[in-house]
């Protein structure tokens, strides 16, 4: 998803302010049906990728997570995970993985101070929209009767999978051996094993630890 020219192109409506603001919360729903696994929970399946756009996307740390899963049938991990992420600087993230859904569900909404950005991945083409919808410190100042702006994002179609090779074979031109990325891989498995332990403590909020570079 890294390399896909939507996740590229939110990442510079997101740097450009104007479109964003502050940002205040990424939620996310990723469902379908199946394929049920026996060697995988539907987190480390699904919602993986969402830590991986969030990281790549805020850059910001996140401090604890709350999650709660259902197992709903015998020999099998969860197949429905819902997940809220608490970052620093009051960022928060919302997910829901599902593999019980008989519809497929690939939608992104990240809300910020001055606009909201939607990101449809099910649709074949223009699946960014732009949101003008300020949202202000005072909520009572609020007027609903004013007209919601919105724009699509027109973007060149790209493959992803080619994208990614292109820029590992860069990476090699360059001889860039640094352990960037290596880091940024294991800084998600941190996260995803944070959601695993509030699973099994009910739900509580765990403190996400980090990794020190020596």
């Amino acid at each position: 998803y890294l390399h896909t020219p939507e996740v590229k192109a939110l990442r510079k409506a997101i740097k450009d302010e104007v479109n964003l603001g502050n940002p205040i919360l990424y939620q996310s729903n990723r469902s379908n049906f199946g394929r049920f696994r026996k060697d995988v929970n539907v987190h480390w399946d699904l919602a993986i990728h969402d830590l991986y756009i969030i990281k790549s996307l805020f850059g910001k740390r996140p401090l604890s997570v709350s999650a709660s899963g259902v197992k709903s049938h015998s020999g099998y991990n969860e197949t429905f995970c819902q997940i809220l992420i608490r970052y620093e600087e009051g960022f928060n993230a919302s997910i829901v993985v599902n593999w019980l859904s008989p519809c497929k569900f690939r939608d992104t909404v990240i809300i910020g101070s001055k606009g909201s950005l939607f990101y449809d991945d099910c649709l074949s083409e223009n699946k960014i929209t732009i949101y003008k919808n300020e949202i202000p410190e005072k909520l009572e100042t609020i007027d609903y009767n004013r007209p919601l702006l919105k724009e699509k994002i027109y973007l060149k179609k790209t493959e992803a999978i080619q994208n990614q090779i292109n820029s590992f074979m860069k990476l090699i031109k360059k001889r860039d051996c640094k352990n960037d990325n290596a880091m940024f891989a294991l800084d998600i498995l941190i996260l995803l094993e944070s959601i695993d332990r509030s699973i099994e403590n009910n739900g509580d909020f765990v403190p996400v630890s980090t990794v020190e570079v020596l």
